[in-house]
């Protein structure tokens, strides 16, 4: 498979995933600036996709990943600063036993390799996401 379909297909899975979560998703088909716009319950999340196989995302590997994912974190802070609008990222694990889409905040990918087990199921992160506004101690971001 070419690799601009498997990304296409995982921002697919994504939206899936999201919208059976009673998220309100929006595609963005050319993929500027982020893959989705997810909205629930007065939060906005903008998601950016990948799609590794294995267990770990090394954004490291590639500088272009790397300048990108740099880019996306600091769109994301700019905006969250003036309001309720976060980022995170949705990697999808292919090939391993335990294939699905783990949930990672921007501070969870600054230049490090996302391991599987590191990321968060959607519910976790939902919970992380609330938990922020009612406790200040918490990360600032979810992102």
């Amino acid at each position: 498979m070419h690799l601009k379909a498997i990304g296409t297909a995982a921002e697919r899975r994504t939206k899936i995933e999201l919208e059976a979560a009673d998220w309100d998703v929006v595609r963005s088909a050319a993929s500027i600036h982020y893959d989705l716009i997810a909205i629930k319950a007065g939060k906005t999340v903008l998601v950016e996709c990948k799609s590794v196989y294995g267990t770990t995302y090394y954004p490291s590997r590639q500088n272009a990943s790397k300048v990108q994912m740099r880019e996306f974190y600091d769109r994301c802070k700019k905006h969250e600063a003036k309001g309720n609008l976060t980022g995170c990222y949705a990697i999808e694990f292919r090939g391993s036993g335990d294939t699905g889409i783990r949930y990672f905040t921007l501070e969870q990918c600054v230049g490090v390799p996302l391991k599987q087990f590191s990321g968060l199921y959607l519910p976790d992160y939902e919970r992380l996401l609330a938990a922020r506004d009612t406790d200040y101690r918490l990360p600032p971001v979810i992102t």
